[in-house]
């Protein structure tokens, strides 16, 4: 039984870090279209901008985050 409760969790922790990256990309996306619009640009610059810097700072959190329970 320990035995599925865990593999439960793990792949619960995945699925958390999935749901992390694909929130920040879009979070990222929207700042960036608002400035986008703000800026009148007619190419999406801003989008990509902060799609990607909240994509990397995801990035950086989940494997922080993974180094730490490692040590744990």
């Amino acid at each position: 039984m320990e035995n599925n409760n865990s593999k439960f969790n793990a792949y619960m922790k995945y699925a958390g870090m999935a749901f992390q990256l694909l929130g920040a990309a879009g979070i990222g996306a929207l700042i960036g279209r608002w400035a986008d619009k703000k800026m009148k640009n007619q190419t999406p610059y801003a989008t990509a901008f902060f799609a990607v810097i909240f994509l990397a700072a995801a990035i950086y959190s989940i494997i922080k985050g993974i180094l730490k329970s490692e040590r744990d």
